[in-house]
């Protein structure tokens, strides 16, 4: 995705504050034309000891900038800020990764390893880059740990980050040592092979269980706090911040064409979207959004009503429902979105 000269701005303007504030951010993926492009999203690694000042940082110049965050969505190891600028069509989408290389809390690459061999990006020094086995590591494995499959449009990107054999075998070394001999084996499918076809259920687990066992040999004090802590802070997004975003809508009241225009205008600030049928009540709309475990996704519900998030709307008999519905929509988006960067 092309920046505009605003977002351009902005972003330029974000990362040599963050850079000034030793804040250390490190762009992990979509960087190769950054400013000027930043692909479908920016993931940008923020030191945890320092996202409080990143998020200021980030508020500062948006209001600078004249960018709205008009919606947030936050876990235990990143927040992803959805941002508005006039001079665009479409939403800026940051995602700022104060745990890059972890699963469940457990680093399957230390945090300073990523930091301190980072390089500058040749484009623009502002900002650091990974060296590539880091980039490579990251790449596969976050959608492996916690998605148990492999992203096959990063196959081509991650072979040549492991084009060098000095990256090469950092790489497998490293595989070899964190996740046992699955991991050896898996990286060698990663080079050589066919990765996607490789990843299965059983392969994902015995991963997972490997760096757990290798966590809780290295420290294992550490390792069970940061467990902990992972589930305690997941559990407080789960129930009180509820991601998504929850649509019923009367289905003879709106057409297939205007269904599509509210996926249309929502669908770039939810990573998914699905449909079903029948909620009505306070326990079926929570049940639902425990059943998304935390993910950012839009649900469309064919209803006899109209509600957000389970509040009912009164829809004028003059009114457009879709009008009213994407009103309603952006405007629980942004509440949510105040409610998180009130308490920054």
């Amino acid at each position: 995705m092309k920046t505009s000269n605003n977002c351009l701005g902005y972003l330029q303007s974000v990362v040599v504050a963050l850079k000034q504030e030793c804040c250390e951010p490190i762009l992990l993926r979509n960087y190769d034309d950054f400013p000027k492009s930043i692909g479908n999203d920016l993931d940008v690694y923020i030191q945890p000891s320092k996202l409080d000042i990143a998020r200021s940082i980030i508020l500062h110049f948006a209001e600078k900038h004249g960018a709205i965050i008009t919606h947030i969505h936050a876990r235990s190891y990143f927040i992803a800020l959805w941002l508005d600028f006039s001079d665009m069509h479409q939403p800026v989408h940051i995602d700022l990764y104060h745990g890059a290389a972890s699963w469940h809390g457990l680093d399957y690459l230390k945090t300073n390893d990523l930091s301190l061999n980072s390089a500058p990006h040749p484009n623009f020094s502002q900002a650091d880059i990974p060296l590539p086995w880091h980039e490579a590591l990251i790449s596969s494995m976050t959608s492996v740990l916690w998605g148990g499959f492999f992203k096959e449009r990063y196959t081509h990107k991650i072979k040549n980050l492991l084009s060098d054999s000095n990256q090469r075998r950092s790489f497998e070394h490293h595989m070899c040592e964190t996740f046992g001999t699955h991991g050896e084996m898996f990286a060698k499918a990663i080079i050589y092979g066919d990765p996607a076809s490789h990843v299965t259920f059983c392969i994902k687990s015995r991963l997972c269980r490997n760096l757990f066992m290798w966590s809780i040999r290295s420290n294992p004090c550490r390792a069970f706090a940061k467990w902990i802590n992972f589930w305690v802070i997941e559990a407080w997004c789960y129930i009180y911040r509820r991601p998504g975003l929850i649509i019923e809508y009367d289905s003879e009241a709106v057409s297939p064409q205007d269904k599509e225009e509210i996926l249309k205008s929502l669908g770039p600030y939810f990573g998914a979207s699905s449909e079903t049928t029948g909620l009505s009540s306070v326990l079926t709309v929570q049940k639902s959004r425990f059943a998304a475990r935390g993910r950012n996704y839009l649900l469309m519900v064919h209803s006899d009503k109209f509600a957000i998030n389970g509040k009912k709307l009164m829809i004028p008999d003059y009114a457009k429902p879709t009008q009213i519905l994407l009103e309603h929509a952006f405007k629980a988006l942004k509440n949510r979105a105040m409610s998180y960067y009130s308490t920054w």
